[in-house]
């Protein structure tokens, strides 16, 4: 009935009925049939069903919705998905903006902080520089927070090896003050 009858039932008025009567599955097949993507995907979030909504996110046709709806939903599915969430944002997005997945950032349960940490290693010291001040103090906050002293050693090193290649504005891309509040914090400063 819903299939053959989409163009001549209010869009609105079908979601609240379906809804309320708890016919989740016949709403979802609504929604894609009218191609309304993205209440699929927040339904499936809202039903804490991740990886349906990062498959749904996956198959979207437009690179721009698929980037709007990564931002939007990027809290839960990087602390619910975090490697499948990553792997999207490299191999689906690419072009994505690192400021806007702050809060994704610090939203990963501790058990997977590597993973977040090593998908900013590329941005913050190899192969497409990030200059945003935000991202490489959050880079440097999980890094204390896991107490990987070799790996802060080694950016550190990097940052005053670029700092004086560029420059430009005479430090580091990371603010000091806030590296060595994090160090003390987790018991990573030495004499």
């Amino acid at each position: 009935f819903l299939s053959t009858n989409k163009n001549e039932l209010d869009e609105n008025i079908t979601y609240s009925l379906l809804q309320s009567h708890g016919r989740f599955r016949e709403f979802v097949q609504f929604a894609e049939s009218r191609g309304k993507f993205e209440d699929v995907i927040l339904h499936h979030i809202n039903e804490e069903k991740y990886s349906k909504a990062l498959d749904k996110m996956k198959k979207l046709k437009t690179a721009t919705l698929k980037k709007k709806l990564a931002y939007k939903h990027s809290v839960p599915l990087m602390r619910e998905q975090t490697r499948d969430f990553i792997d999207f944002l490299e191999n689906d997005i690419r072009d994505f903006e690192l400021p806007k997945l702050i809060a994704a950032f610090m939203a990963v349960p501790p058990n997977r902080k590597m993973l977040v940490v090593d998908f900013l290693w590329h941005y913050c010291t190899e192969t497409t520089l990030c200059k945003e001040k935000s991202i490489h103090n959050i880079y440097v906050f999980l890094l204390s927070e896991i107490g990987d002293e070799a790996r802060l050693d080694e950016y550190i090193n990097k940052q005053e090896h670029l700092a004086a290649e560029m420059d430009e504005n005479g430090g580091v891309l990371f603010d000091m003050d806030f590296a060595l509040r994090n160090f003390q914090k987790h018991d990573l400063v030495r004499p």
